[in-house]
Order: structure tokens, then C-alpha cells, then sequence
């Protein structure tokens, strides 16, 4: 299986994703733009995706020591977490987090000073909903995601 560093493109599609990030593009801006130049994952995948991306970076950052989530609390306020560390407490993946940001289910704010990553507002009462969130079934409506009660059943 053919790793990233063996691309025979890698040094120009990590310095395409730097420009991108550099323009405060979002991950789906930057796997979109990426797919319509022609650059491809080594891996399974045909097309970047956001998940893709991420991880990506997120290899990147291991592998050249720079910097990580955990080496940044002091851009986090009180009952803020980084997305991706956000993720790993709730064991989910983080595009999930990514489209829930989207949608308005979580509060979240773009941190520049933190290379653009996003800070999470989730005290215990928010991360009580996001589990419960998460465990919902898909097509589940939409009350838990705007912090409310599930609606009770009416008996009959």
C-alpha cells in the first residue's frame, strides 16, 4: 500500500494544501479544490474527502512535530475543547463533528491564533447531549440537536 510520502506529487500537494490552509479554506474547500487539480489519495479512496484531509494533516503534524491540539490550552476558554479531542471523548469521527458545526448543532469558533483550528464549547451538560446525539438512530429528528427533550410519544 502506497503511503503519501511516496507520491511522486507529495511535496507539491502539501505545500497546495499549506496555500489552501493559509486562505482559511475550509477542509471540504480544500478536498474539493484538490480533486478538481488531479491530485489523488494513495489509498482505497478515489477523491479526497474532508475525513481525508484531516487526517492527513493530522499525520502530517505527528510526523514533522509540529504543533498538536494538546500543545495549545491557552486559546481554549473555559469548557472548550478542539474539535479533534472533542471527537476522541465522544469516539466519533471528526467530519461528523465538522457537519454537526455546520448545521448549527454545536457552538464552535474558528481559533487563527491556533492555526485556524476550531474550539468547542461543551460542558457536562453538553457533552451529556452530544452523547446522547450521537447514540441517536439516523433520521432521528432534530430535538436533541437544539437542546431540547426528545418529544414524548402521545398515548392513545
Amino acid at each position: 500500500m502506497q503511503t503519501y510520502e511516496q507520491l511522486s506529487n507529495y511535496q507539491k500537494l502539501v505545500d497546495r494544501i499549506e496555500t489552501l490552509r493559509g486562505q482559511h479554506k475550509t477542509l471540504s474547500e480544500i478536498a474539493a479544490t484538490l480533486n478538481a487539480e488531479g491530485f489523488h489519495p494513495p489509498k482505497r479512496a478515489t477523491q479526497f474527502s474532508e475525513e481525508i484531509v484531516c487526517n492527513l494533516l493530522r499525520e502530517r503534524r505527528a510526523s514533522t512535530g509540529s504543533l498538536s491540539d494538546d500543545d495549545l490550552p491557552q486559546h481554549l476558554e473555559k469548557n472548550e475543547w478542539w474539535l479533534a479531542n472533542l471527537a476522541a471523548e465522544l469516539k466519533m469521527p471528526i467530519a461528523t463533528l465538522h457537519r454537526w458545526k455546520n448545521v448549527g448543532w454545536i457552538n464552535a469558533r474558528k481559533v487563527a491564533e491556533a492555526q485556524g483550528r476550531w474550539a468547542v464549547y461543551a460542558d457536562v451538560d453538553e457533552l451529556k447531549r452530544l452523547r446522547q446525539l450521537r447514540e441517536a438512530p439516523r433520521g432521528w429528528p432534530p430535538a436533541l440537536s437544539h437542546g431540547t427533550d426528545y418529544p414524548k410519544t402521545k398515548s392513545r
